[in-house]
């Protein structure tokens, strides 16, 4: 079994969060999910391993008109240049679809088994994340 996918099973079992956790990828509207898909194809064009992940109150499916859309992004080497450069594909993503998107970027080493790994964020990513 994939980390990721024992993570979140992990963290659904713990948290008693199993019927939630089952249903997030259904909540996402459609428009958010195509923003989202748009966003991780140009990621990927650049980093094809990367992993995404939409958290927050849009991936929750209660986002408002001004909500924006977080985004967990994992790749597997991380600096300052390459976070810059995903900070610039999101901004041009959300530019041309009229939201802000914002990023969180990790290396796979960082967010698998660095200290954050079990930080709030990185759990509630992993348990109510919607994957793409």
């Amino acid at each position: 079994m994939p980390v990721v996918d024992r993570q979140i099973g992990e963290y659904c079992l713990r948290s008693k969060k199993m019927d939630s956790c089952a249903g997030m990828r259904r909540i996402m509207n459609e428009r958010d999910k195509r923003i989202l898909d748009q966003l991780a194809r140009r990621i990927r064009e650049r980093f094809p391993d990367a992993r995404l992940w939409a958290f927050g109150s849009r991936a929750r499916g209660k986002g408002e008109p001004d909500s924006d859309l977080d985004v967990c992004i994992v790749v597997d080497q991380l600096d300052e240049q390459i976070d810059h450069e995903i900070i610039g594909l999101a901004w041009e993503v959300g530019f041309e679809n009229d939201m802000i998107i914002t990023t969180v970027t990790f290396s796979t080493q960082t967010f698998e088994a660095g200290p954050c790994s079990r930080s709030s964020l990185v759990r509630s990513v992993l348990g109510e994340g919607v994957e793409v």
